[in-house]
């Protein structure tokens, strides 16, 4: 299958690392409010594993512009819906 020469794929990788530092930090902020009693949000690690997954799909995306890894992204992407 040839290469794809347009850089979609490079722009759709450097967006999901930016979304997904985005989303991490503010959801590690909403967790850290238990340190002052907030009551702790069962959905907030789920949505951390979601960026995480976001992350490594993003960089494999970068580094391999290949199908699978925006599959994989995809994936990582539902469990943000909930945060």
């Amino acid at each position: 299958m040839p290469e794809n020469k347009l850089p979609y794929s490079k722009i759709a990788g450097v967006a999901g690392l930016l979304a997904s530092v985005a989303c991490a930090w503010q959801l590690w902020w909403l967790v850290m409010w238990g340190v002052w009693g907030a009551p702790p949000n069962p959905l907030h690690p789920v949505a951390l594993l979601g960026a995480l997954t976001l992350f490594v799909s993003s960089i494999v995306l970068l580094s391999t512009g290949r199908r699978k890894a925006v599959v994989v992204a995809l994936i990582g992407v539902i469990p943000l819906w909930v945060f």
